[in-house]
């Protein structure tokens, strides 16, 4: 994309009746940063660019001499070129100079928000990224992100102005209208998103033990098998199996696959070695019925306070960064998309992914007691038959 800012600047500037150096010193830089602009060897800072459109009163459009829509996204090759970027610093780069060229494709400053490097540099990609966007994962996620980063002193600050509290969350909020509205169809289906988002970003993860309380096996055990059992009981399937309850695959997938990984090294450090040989073989099994579903089966939470969602399965091989740090290598996938646009959700499954915590020994030494037992080996073998990956440059 051609950006004409040089020769729009020059022709704003002189329409102002100012000098080179009456702009330098009304924008804080030097003359010859002006001189080059005007010049198109260089472009402005991204930060000015909003600043120098109200200084002359004109849209950010009209200043970089583009149409709005040409702004909102940058050209394919661009996320091609980021995808077989491996160095962090020759990333930062890249999205840094595509955002010069499209200051309003929201998912590249969304990117800026995480890969820079500088606190000041992330507070303003982010506030620039609240001030574009719409799209809420982008703006929750950025948010998040920052409040993580922030110094104490400017938090409450930032808090105040993006967030609130659990009371005026929007979810919240929507059921209650919805409620009070004798709405009854979007307040039971509203009622249902808040619940499923209450278990996996609230209940689940706080039954864990808080570091470094974590590291107490019996802390750890006790959670996972906490865990376990609310999903059994959410969907009748209660002490059947160690992990799996019947053995069917469902949308619980995901939680039965992590926290039964997690149940099984546990019961291992705790020395309960046939108890977590047993969990390993009972998750082996519930993982071989997910991967050799066909793809268009529909899974369902079969529970009856979440029986309005309801997912499709899509066997697809992808590359990125999530597939490994070759970005040229594609890796299967399995991905559950919503089949109803009420309830939307998405998740994907890399096999590789979900047997890495038992291919390293560092992070799941838990397993360390078992790893050489035939049964704990066959298992793995068994995962191991669904990876599968090609590598792109030949296809």
């Amino acid at each position: 994309m051609k950006l004409n800012i040089g020769e729009n600047l020059r022709k704003l500037r002189r329409e102002k009746d100012l000098t080179q150096e009456q702009l330098s010193e009304l924008l804080g830089v030097t003359f010859q940063s002006v001189s080059r602009w005007e010049t198109g060897v260089t472009y402005p800072d991204i930060e000015l660019l909003p600043v120098i459109a109200e200084l002359f009163g004109v849209s950010l459009e009209k200043l970089l001499g583009v149409a709005k829509e040409e702004l909102r996204e940058a050209p394919q090759e661009y996320y091609d070129q980021l995808n077989i970027l491996t160095d962090k610093q020759e990333v930062l780069a890249l999205l840094k100079k595509i955002h010069r060229e499209y200051p309003l494709d929201e998912i590249i400053l969304w990117k800026l928000c995480f890969h820079a490097e500088d606190l000041e540099e992330q507070r303003r990609f982010t506030e620039k990224l609240l001030e574009i966007s719409t799209t809420s994962f982008y703006r929750e996620s950025a948010i998040g992100h920052l409040i993580n980063k922030e110094e104490d002193g400017r938090l409450v600050h930032f808090l105040d102005k993006h967030t609130a509290s659990i009371n005026l969350s929007r979810e919240l909020r929507l059921e209650e209208r919805y409620r009070y509205q004798n709405d009854f169809d979007r307040y039971e289906q509203q009622e249902q998103i808040n619940l499923r988002t209450g278990l996996f970003q609230l209940i689940f993860p706080r039954l864990v033990k808080s570091y470094p309380r974590e590291l107490n096996v019996h802390n750890s055990l006790w959670a996972s098998k906490m865990r376990i059992s609310i999903v059994d009981q959410l969907t009748g399937n209660s002490a059947k199996n160690l992990v799996s309850g019947d053995g069917k695959p469902d949308l619980w997938f995901s939680e039965r696959l992590q926290t039964g990984l997690r149940l099984s090294c546990q019961l291992a450090e705790a020395g309960d070695k046939e108890s977590a040989l047993l969990a390993l073989e009972d998750l082996t099994a519930l993982y071989e019925r997910f991967w050799t579903l066909p793809d268009g089966t529909k899974l369902t939470y079969r529970c009856p306070a979440l029986d309005l969602y309801e997912g499709e399965i899509h066997s697809e091989l992808l590359c990125g960064p999530e597939a490994g740090p070759k970005f040229s290598v594609a890796h299967s996938a399995k991905i559950v998309r919503s089949t109803n646009p009420d309830m939307p959700f998405h998740e994907v499954f890399w096999s590789h992914y979900d047997i890495h915590p038992l291919l390293e020994e560092e992070g799941w030494i838990w397993f360390r007691s078992i790893q050489k037992e035939p049964r704990y080996i066959s298992c793995l073998k068994r995962m191991q038959k669904f990876i599968k990956e090609i590598d792109m440059q030949t296809v």
